[in-house]
């Protein structure tokens, strides 16, 4: 599903983030008392800005998480050869590349593979693939976030709880991220073994 060219993953691993990042904020400005919000008086421009705030902060949280703290997981070297040599493992598949071990080598070949995938229409659910893995790596800092708000401005009747759910998620987000980075890039060596 795509809105306006941008997947409609991609879009909402932009705008929850952003949600998430304004809502401790918005919920600390009427000290937990929601008695005299009237959600039906808020006017469909505010609406409107709201959403575009929350999209436009997702973006920019995106680019500082994704692009700038957790840059050096792209296409990480050592990943990549676990990967490969998984695969060569479970598929039995003669090794084709005189040295995979190269960090530098591993990576021109898994690009290769990756746009040779998706040349012939192999990789066809990797992208939502990929924008699971993004959003993982950009909720995990949140979870953080949460935690140490939740810690300060929750009661002590729900801080336990939540607490304990929060650091439970902030525990088990980079091990889903590590499963789902390394099935894209075993989903791309396959693609490319059996095109």
């Amino acid at each position: 599903m795509e809105i306006s060219g941008i997947s409609f993953y991609d879009f909402l691993g932009k705008l929850i983030p952003g949600s998430l990042l304004w809502t401790p904020w918005i919920l600390k400005s009427y000290n937990g008392n929601f008695e005299g919000i009237e959600f039906a008086s808020f006017t469909c421009l505010l609406y409107f800005i709201l959403f575009i705030g929350f999209y436009l902060i997702g973006i920019i949280w995106d680019f500082i998480i994704v692009r700038k703290i957790f840059h050096c997981l792209r296409l990480n070297p050592t990943m990549l050869i676990l990967s490969k040599e998984r695969y060569n493992k479970d598929s039995s598949a003669e090794i084709t590349h005189s040295d995979t071990s190269d960090p530098d080598t591993i990576k021109k070949i898994y690009i290769a593979a990756y746009y040779k995938g998706l040349e012939e229409g192999a990789l066809h659910d990797l992208p939502i693939m990929e924008s699971h893995e993004n959003f993982l790596k950009t909720i995990w800092l949140l979870i953080g976030y949460y935690v140490v708000w939740a810690g300060y401005y929750l009661p002590e009747t729900w801080n336990v709880v939540v607490m304990s759910i929060l650091i439970l998620f902030f525990i088990l987000v980079p091990i889903i991220w590590y499963r789902t980075q390394m099935k894209i890039y075993y989903t791309v060596w396959e693609a490319e073994d059996n095109i």
